[in-house]
């Protein structure tokens, strides 16, 4: 168990590493692009920033350029301007001097002409006037532009620093997120590699095929089939041999005549006998083809359903064994054919004039009863009939009693299977283990954790006690006389180590299973369960080997055996155990005594503690008496198949002795009818034999019966059950209920039989 959960633990831990492993790389990877695209967004930001400042720079240095080309154009058509003023003022000037002097004509073209030049220069420079305002208005115009455009790339980049101080925002929480969450993801690795480690050592154990609880079960149930099967094939061949004496009886007495005849034209004993063993052959031929083509089909599908309803099986293979068909076939005709044999050449002995004849009524003799008057007189007429008829055909009588005892003994192994099987689940569940209620708990449980536990326990409604038990599986082996037990192997039970011996009895009763007596739990030696006891061929004062998990092995005497009927337990007290094994002992489990033993209850019980830490399991009275219910079903239908073919045989033995019974005596029973008897007094006087010898034969059944239970159940049982060892008053009562029924169903079926016989065939003389 340590290492399943070891390995559970440690491919969780390896499957919890790898996610934890991807998950990290796909953080890191996720973090790195997020840091690596904010990286990119500031290179160009600052980027955008520095050309930014390049061009406001450039811009300013073109702007100012032009500022000063501008102003040192209007200086320029300024100092132009105030020279063309003095011009005009030195033109005004000459022209009044002239004027003054009268010299004005005679200078008028001159005049004229300078005017024109001053006009032209005026207009040169109004143009260059318009032409600076022009290129002043174009650069406010450029500079405004530029200004808004600078403006504009700096919301630009104003906005992509924004959004890359909230993506390092968005970065650092998820950052820390994911930090946090692998930070989780590895406390919880560690806190599991320290569970891991925490685990005990680990020790292995190998277990077959036939450790499989399921499979071991099956072979089981399969053992306790084929142990049944040993028996009861052999009760119904004897008597279905006993019903082919009696039939071929009937035949041959048929054929009497017939064979007188034959034998006086000179054929001979053996070519006359072989009429009957063809006859014989035919039949069995017949008989045994349908009852194989059934056998195959309904047996096999009856069992396989029965074990369907607990076990998962595939598909039913219905394969007739050629093998085992053919010697069953032949072993019927073998049968039938030397019961033909013997019958007919006993009969053949006889001289041809002997055949001819009807055969002689046998002689009546003095019975045992009339020599004791005092009782004979007592009888009536019809009674001392019935016996002396009862022990003038001895053979029939022996036959009946044999047959109708042979069928009552099957009924009574039937009936008490299903008595070995039925109440034993109660009786260990109930009757000797009276707690609800098994707890396990771990390795290595705290103080703290077994007062939990316990606390759970006691606040149930139903509680009415506790008890702390050890048990642990060990191997146990005979050592008396040196042997290792008395088929020579070793048994597993389990240890029982009570906490309290004397508190025990008010959870578990030791009791022995014949006289109810008390088994005391000292000191002094082992108390060991009744059926293993009988495996390993001890008795209470021998020795017994103790081999634990853990390879210990110590000797113990025994001081008692218990009755048990599940599993095997071996019980020692606390202080035998640590004289043992040199350790007091660690109780690993609780049982637990509820005052309401309901199903409700004991899952309210088992829900609380398994809550508890330190807890490795709960088992319940309940469930245990399901699973063994479910186990024990599959025995019950296959005794009712049993109990029906038995009921079926026994039907067919009581017709055919009766049909015998008539045919043998119908010139008798045609001889009293002549001489007046009524019906009613021939039907009397005919099955009152029958009642008597079916009451016998029912009698000696009975007593067969019980002798041959005790021997199919202890048959049937497996290494770890034990089964009821008393047949109930109530089957043997509905044994003999049956085989009384059948009697009676067989008289009304016989009646009429009687009735029809025809006298005056029955009385002519072949003579």
């Amino acid at each position: 168990r340590t290492a399943e959960i070891r390995r559970t633990a440690e491919d969780a831990l390896a499957e919890q590493q790898a996610k934890y492993d991807a998950s990290a790389a796909e953080s890191d990877a996720k973090l790195q692009e997020a840091a690596q695209a904010i990286a990119d967004g500031q290179t160009k930001v600052d980027d955008g920033r520095a050309a930014l400042a390049d061009a406001q720079a450039t811009a300013a240095a073109a702007f100012k350029k032009a500022d000063k080309d501008l102003a040192a154009a209007r200086a320029a058509w300024s100092a132009q301007d105030a020279d063309w003023t003095t011009q005009r003022a030195t033109l005004d000037a000459a022209i009044a001097r002239a004027r003054s002097l009268g010299t004005y004509d005679a200078l008028k073209a001159t005049f004229d002409a300078q005017e024109a030049a001053l006009a032209a220069a005026r207009a040169q420079l109004d143009a260059a006037e318009a032409q600076l305002d022009a290129q002043a208005a174009a650069l406010v115009k450029r500079k405004r532009d530029a200004a808004a455009g600078f403006a504009a790339k700096a919301v630009e980049l104003d906005a992509a620093q924004a959004d890359l101080d909230q993506a390092r925002t968005e970065y650092a929480t998820r950052k820390a997120h994911a930090e946090a969450q692998l930070a989780s993801a590895r406390a919880e690795l560690e806190k599991g590699r320290q569970a891991i480690a925490d685990l005990p050592t680990i020790s292995w154990r190998v277990f077959g095929r036939a450790d499989n609880l399921g499979y071991a079960d099956f072979g089981s149930a399969t053992d306790r089939l084929v142990a049944i099967a040993r028996v009861f094939p052999v009760l119904f061949v004897l008597v279905a041999v006993l019903i082919v004496v009696s039939a071929m009886s009937r035949r041959v007495e048929e054929q009497r005549t017939h064979m007188g005849v034959l034998k006086s034209l000179g054929y001979p004993a053996g070519r006359i006998a072989g009429r009957f063993l063809a006859y014989a052959a035919a039949a069995s031929l017949l008989g045994g083809a349908i009852g194989l083509a059934v056998g195959f089909a309904f047996f096999p599908l009856a069992i396989f359903r029965a074990y369907s309803a607990l076990y998962a099986l595939p598909p039913l293979l219905r394969l007739a064994d050629p093998v085992f068909g053919a010697a069953a076939l032949a072993a019927a005709v073998a049968i039938t054919g030397a019961a033909a044999l013997a019958v007919g050449l006993e009969e053949l002995r006889s001289p041809a004039a002997a055949l001819l004849r009807p055969r002689a009524p046998k002689p009546g003799r003095v019975v045992l009863l009339e020599r004791i008057p005092a009782l004979w007189r007592r009888l009536s007429f019809t009674w001392k009939v019935t016996v002396r008829n009862l022990l003038r055909y001895r053979a029939r009588f022996l036959m009946t009693v044999v047959g109708v005892g042979g069928c009552t003994a099957l009924l009574v192994v039937g009936f008490g299977l299903r008595d070995a099987v039925r109440n034993i689940g109660t009786e260990q569940y109930g009757g000797l283990f009276l707690y609800q209620a098994a707890v396990s708990l771990r390795d290595g449980i705290t103080d703290e954790e077994r007062s939990g536990v316990a606390a759970a326990m006691e606040g149930q409604p139903g509680f009415a006690g506790t008890m702390d038990r050890r048990i642990e599986a060990v191997d146990v082996a005979g050592v008396a006389m040196g042997t290792d037990g008395a088929d020579g192997e070793s048994h597993e039970a389990y240890l029982f180590v009570p906490a309290d011996v004397a508190g025990l009895d008010r959870f578990v009763v030791l009791r022995d299973r014949r006289t109810k007596a008390a088994v005391p739990l000292s000191d002094e030696g082992a108390v060991l369960t009744e059926k293993l006891m009988e495996k390993l061929g001890v008795k209470a004062g021998d020795t017994v080997r103790l081999t634990d998990a853990d390879g210990r092995s110590v000797e113990v005497a025994v001081s008692g055996g218990t009755e048990n009927y599940l599993r095997h337990f071996v019980y020692l007290t606390p202080a035998l155990f640590e004289r043992l094994f040199g350790a007091a002992p660690v109780y690993n489990g609780i049982v637990a005594d509820l005052s309401d033993p309901s199903e409700a209850a004991q899952r309210a019980l088992a829900e609380d503690v398994l809550a508890q830490p330190g807890v490795a399991a709960v088992t319940l009275t309940v469930d245990n008496l399901k699973k063994f219910s479910d186990t024990i079903r599959s025995i019950h239908e296959i005794v009712i198949v049993l109990l029906l073919s038995a009921g079926l045989l026994s039907f067919v033995v009581l017709y055919t002795l009766t049909d015998l019974n008539i045919t043998e005596r119908t010139r008798e029973i045609a001889t009293i009818k002549v001489l007046g008897f009524f019906n009613r007094e021939v039907s009397a006087y005919v099955f009152r034999e029958n009642a008597v010898l079916t009451l016998v034969g029912t009698a000696v059944g009975l007593v067969v019966g019980a002798a041959l239970s005790g021997y199919v159940v202890t048959t049937a049982e497996v290494d770890v059950v034990m089964f009821s060892r008393t047949i109930t008053p109530g089957s043997f009562a509905a044994a003999a209920a049956l085989t009384v029924a059948f009697s009676v169903f067989v008289t009304l079926v016989m009646i009429g039989r009687l009735r029809r016989i025809d006298m005056i065939e029955a009385l002519k003389s072949p003579e």
